[in-house]
């Protein structure tokens, strides 16, 4: 936590999930996604579109233990505000490169 509020964000992520605790690790990476979702392509947004979707391949697949304690913690509106960003992201990056069909998709 304190690594959080000194605004090390990435150490905290880190540091978060090497204790297991995977709503901490959405809760940072929600935050930062709301920070970078619709801002210019730079290494910062990089970086935490690569974390973030490195965490939903990772620990966010069907019947993970990740989704279990989320749906058990009342904690569904946090996974979903985190897709939804991913979402937002992808639309962001396709209709920057002109492909509306894949904008729409996203």
């Amino acid at each position: 936590r304190a690594a959080d509020a000194r605004g090390r964000h990435a150490d905290a992520c880190r540091l978060y999930a090497l204790s297991g605790d995977d709503a901490r690790v959405l809760e940072v990476l929600v935050d930062r996604l709301a920070a970078v979702a619709g801002a210019t392509p730079d290494d910062a947004r990089d970086f935490w579109l690569r974390t973030a979707e490195d965490f939903a391949d990772r620990r966010l697949g069907p019947g993970s233990k990740a989704l279990q304690s989320l749906r058990a913690d009342d904690g569904e509106a946090l996974g979903s505000a985190f897709e939804c960003l991913l979402n937002v992201s992808a639309f962001f990056d396709a209709a920057r490169a002109g492909d509306a069909p894949a904008a729409l998709r996203s």
